[in-house]
């Protein structure tokens, strides 16, 4: 990740508000999506309640056991209501 912004042009363009007033948005480093490279590489989830932008590129990460994908974890929106991974 540091690769792709380091001494980049970082630009964020949004896209809407959540109910709590936060900004979404999408944002790039030299013209390159930061939150796609982030999904592909496995250490980011399509947020699909706000977009389905990401989500042919997280199905790739998971197939391909990229990053997250190649242990057990719970979706942070999941964790926020409480699920936890059995045993832990």
């Amino acid at each position: 990740m540091l690769d792709l912004i380091a001494g980049a042009q970082v630009r964020c363009e949004k896209k809407d508000t959540d109910r709590y007033g936060r900004i979404v948005a999408t944002c790039s480093a030299d013209g390159h999506d930061i939150g796609a490279n982030m999904v592909h590489t496995g250490w980011a989830l399509a947020y699909r309640r706000y977009s389905k932008l990401y989500v042919a590129i997280e199905e790739k990460a998971k197939a391909a056991k990229r990053g997250m994908w190649r242990g057990e974890f719970v979706p942070p929106w999941e964790w926020r209501r409480g699920k936890r991974l059995r045993g832990r």
